[in-house]
């Protein structure tokens, strides 16, 4: 099994944008559709659970083939065939013992709270001497972005930190202080938008210090870490980006 760490950061420069196409079917076009009715012998409900899934642990070799499935989806294996169609991205590699460092941090203060708990006590935030090295570099790569004053998007090669309690708070805050801007009866549609907004505002990071505070407040990114971890430290560089 072989994950790896290293967060990669992307620039913000690009605007985020989706076009998607539907193609409209005609009510009329549907009088003309027949449906044959299904006998009883012929139907097969799938809607169960396969409860057989979880009575037994996966094997050795099971449990090695999923990790490596999981850490080879990570975003170190594809960028270079992509590079040219997706974000200007920076990898900075994670040590061992800074990937315990943020683990520890995560399991003392954050892990598995709900996200509707009071902001984080700042006190709960500082950042390990042991992570000061890995901020740093964190904070130089975002300076080699091609506008580092715009921020960046900080990932795992597997996971975002996008459920960090500390994304949660600016966005809360953020929408708090906007939703005004909407007018006195703002549509459903509108306060979605608002909302969406916020969220991906949130994640925007222009230093290292600010990567470890989303990092540390992450579910998804102290799970990843010490899944990373689970294999050993030999390969810890070939698992995580």
């Amino acid at each position: 099994s072989r994950p790896r760490t290293i967060p990669g950061c992307s620039s913000s420069d690009t605007p985020l944008s989706t076009s998607v196409g539907f193609n409209m079917i005609s009510p009329a076009a549907l009088d003309k559709v027949k449906l044959k009715p299904a006998q009883d012998d012929s139907r097969r409900d799938r809607s169960a659970p396969n409860l057989s899934l979880g009575q037994s642990a996966p094997s050795a070799d099971k449990e090695a083939a999923i990790r490596e499935y999981f850490f080879d989806t990570g975003v170190d294996r594809w960028y270079e065939a992509l590079k040219e169609h997706t974000f200007r991205t920076e990898f900075v590699s994670i040590t061992p013992d800074e990937a315990r460092a943020i683990v520890l941090s995560w399991e003392n203060a954050f892990k598995y709270k709900p996200s509707d708990v009071p902001d984080p006590d700042e006190s709960l935030l500082a950042i390990p001497d042991t992570l000061r090295s890995l901020s740093n570099r964190i904070s130089i790569a975002i300076g080699k972005l091609p506008h580092p004053e715009r921020g960046a998007f900080v990932k795992l090669s597997t996971r975002s930190p996008k459920d960090s309690h500390v994304a949660f708070a600016r966005a809360r805050l953020a929408y708090n202080e906007r939703v005004g801007e909407l007018g006195d009866e703002p549509s459903a549609n509108s306060k979605l938008i608002l909302l969406a907004e916020v969220v991906i505002e949130s994640l925007r990071v222009q230093s290292g210090d600010e990567v470890m505070k989303l990092f540390i407040t992450s579910d998804r990114v102290g799970e990843d870490m010490q899944y990373a971890l689970d294999a050993g430290d030999d390969d810890l560089h070939k698992r995580i980006s």
